[in-house]
């Protein structure tokens, strides 16, 4: 299999959800082949797998995170939905509000 029959099962096997999220995960496929670059085609279809594969990935996103309002994207991370975004990081003692009790 090549990028074009990749691409073209890819596009066929998403032609039940929105156009404009099958847009934007054709438009994110294609940017990520172009930054792998030719020579690099192959190791990049071993690495996503078959286009069935990534589609189910792409369904199961989407139904997940049917509830939001901003709605899921592609972006150069990959694919997300702003609505659930979440900063993994703790808060600082001073954001969480927590005091040193005193001595």
């Amino acid at each position: 299999m090549d990028r074009r029959e990749f691409m073209r099962q890819l596009e066929r096997l998403l032609a039940d959800i929105p156009k404009s999220d099958r847009q934007d995960a054709i438009d994110y496929y294609n940017s990520y082949f172009d930054e792998a670059g030719v020579e690099n085609e192959a190791d990049v279809i071993q690495e996503l797998g078959n286009p069935g594969k990534v589609a189910g990935i792409i369904k199961a996103d989407l139904s997940q995170n049917s509830y939001t309002t901003s709605g899921p994207e592609y972006t150069e991370h990959g694919y997300q939905d702003a609505g659930t975004t979440v900063n993994k990081q703790m808060p600082s003692r001073r954001e969480s509000g927590y005091r040193e009790p005193k001595a």
